[in-house]
C-alpha cells in the first residue's frame, strides 16, 4: 500500500509542478507569518526554562497522576508553548533516557497542545474576534490535557524513569545559546513539513472537491492552512475539535524528534482524537457555566 501511495505522490508532484510550487510558495507564507511568530519564541524559551533548572522547581510543588518528576517539569511549559514543543521536549528527555516509553507516550499524546498565544490570538482573537472565547478554548486544552495525562498516568508504575545521570543547570547565556540553535534547526524542519503538506492541500484542491469536504481535508492535513476555512464553514466546535487534534502535519512533525521511533502513529492518531472530543466536551462546559 505504501508504495503505490509513494508512487501517486511522485507521478502528482511531477505531472502538476506548478501547483506544486503554489504550495510552497502558500507554505512559506504561512510558516513566517504564522508559525514562526505562535511558536519559534516559545520554542526558546521552554528551552532555557528547563535548562536552567526553573522546571524543576514547578516539579516539586506539582502532581499529575503517576508522572514523574521529570514528565511534569516537560509538561509544565509544553501546556503553555504549543504544539510541537511538548513532542520535541519529551523526545529529548527520552532520546537522553530521563523518561520511560510509556511516559514519552502519554507526553505526545496529551501533552502536545496548542499554545495559549496561539489560542488566545490567532483562535479566539483572529478567527472569532474574541478573547474571551480564545481564553475559554484554551482553558479547554489544558484542563483536558492534565485530565488525561492523569487518568492515562494511572497506569504508569510510579518511578518508571531509565536510570540516566542527573542533568545539570547551565548559565542563563548558555542556555539561550543552546536553545536558539536547537530550536533554529528544529524550525526549519517544522517549515519544511508545513511546506510538503500546502503543496498536497493545493494538489487536493485540482480535484474540485465538495466545499464540506475540501475544508475538512485541509484542517486534517495541516491545521494552520485549514482552520480559517474550517472556522467560516463550520463554526467554533469543529475548529476547536481540530485544532486540538493538531491535523497530520504537526503529527507527522512531533514524530520527527522521535530519533527511537518508540511511538506508535496509529495510536498517536487514536489518541490525539481523544484528546480533541474531550477537549470539545470542556468547552461546551465552560459555555454552560459562561451563561
Amino acid at each position: 500500500m505504501s508504495k503505490w501511495f509513494g508512487m501517486v505522490l511522485l507521478f502528482l508532484f511531477i505531472a502538476f509542478p506548478g501547483v506544486v510550487k503554489e504550495g510552497i510558495s502558500s507554505g512559506l507564507e504561512k510558516s513566517f507569518l504564522v508559525l514562526m511568530p505562535a511558536l519559534f519564541p516559545y520554542m526558546v524559551v521552554s528551552q532555557i526554562f528547563i535548562k536552567t533548572g526553573g522546571a524543576s522547581v514547578f516539579s516539586r510543588f506539582l502532581q499529575v497522576g503517576n508522572l514523574s518528576k521529570k514528565g511534569v517539569e516537560l509538561l509544565v511549559p509544553s501546556l503553555f508553548c504549543g504544539y510541537p514543543t511538548g513532542a520535541r521536549l519529551s523526545s529529548f528527555a527520552y532520546n537522553n533516557n530521563e523518561i520511560s516509553k510509556r511516559e514519552l507516550l502519554l507526553l505526545f499524546s496529551f501533552g502536545n497542545i496548542p499554545g495559549f498565544g496561539f489560542t488566545v490570538s490567532y483562535l479566539g482573537g483572529v478567527l472569532f474576534k474574541s478573547f474571551r472565547f480564545g481564553v475559554m478554548i484554551y482553558l479547554s486544552y489544558l484542563t483536558a490535557s492534565v485530565l488525561l495525562c492523569f487518568l492515562f498516568s494511572l497506569s504508569l508504575p510510579r518511578q518508571s524513569t531509565q536510570s540516566a545521570p542527573q542533568q545539570k543547570c547551565v548559565s542563563f547565556g548558555q542556555a539561550l545559546t543552546e536553545a536558539v540553535t536547537e530550536s533554529s534547526l528544529s524550525m526549519v524542519s517544522l517549515i519544511c513539513f508545513v511546506c510538503f503538506f500546502s503543496s498536497l492541500i493545493h494538489l487536493l484542491s485540482t480535484l474540485r472537491l465538495p466545499s464540506a469536504l475540501g475544508v475538512c481535508l485541509e484542517a486534517f492535513l495541516e491545521i494552520t492552512y485549514g482552520l480559517e476555512s474550517l472556522a467560516k464553514f463550520y463554526g467554533i466546535m469543529p475548529t476547536v475539535f481540530f485544532a486540538g487534534f493538531s491535523g497530520l502535519c504537526v503529527l507527522f512533525q512531533s514524530l520527527s524528534f522521535d530519533q527511537k521511533n518508540a511511538v506508535n502513529l496509529p495510536l498517536l492518531f487514536t489518541a490525539r482524537c481523544l484528546y480533541g472530543i474531550v477537549s470539545v466536551l470542556i468547552f461546551c462546559f465552560l459555555q454552560l457555566l459562561a451563561r
